[in-house]
């Protein structure tokens, strides 16, 4: 299981076409006209890893639901969200901090 800490948008709107290029290049995925949605996160050991879902708009969804979860429920706490890892199928070892860095 993952712990999701920080979540990113690697798509051609959200980098721009280079960068979405260099970044796809360095977790050697191929690119997409859509992109993906990455969740930024630590394993069970602390190590850090990136899953990654084809579909951004899923990704978008979570993102706006826990949003409006944490705003009805009036709560704020530091513990990371947990993830179903089967939804997000591509995982790469560490973060894509070279090319995304300043988002």
């Amino acid at each position: 299981m993952y712990r999701a800490r920080a979540f990113v948008f690697l798509t051609p709107k959200a980098l721009g076409r280079r960068r979405y290029r260099r970044v796809c290049a360095e977790f050697g995925l191929e690119p997409l006209p859509s992109g993906y949605g990455a969740l930024l996160c630590h394993d069970d050991e602390h190590r850090e890893i990136t899953v990654l879902t084809p579909d951004p708009g899923y990704l978008s969804a979570i993102v706006s639901s826990l949003c409006e979860l944490h705003r009805l429920r009036q709560r704020d706490t530091d513990e990371p969200a947990r993830i179903d890892e089967a939804k997000f199928p591509l995982s790469r070892a560490g973060w894509p901090t070279r090319q995304c860095r300043g988002m």
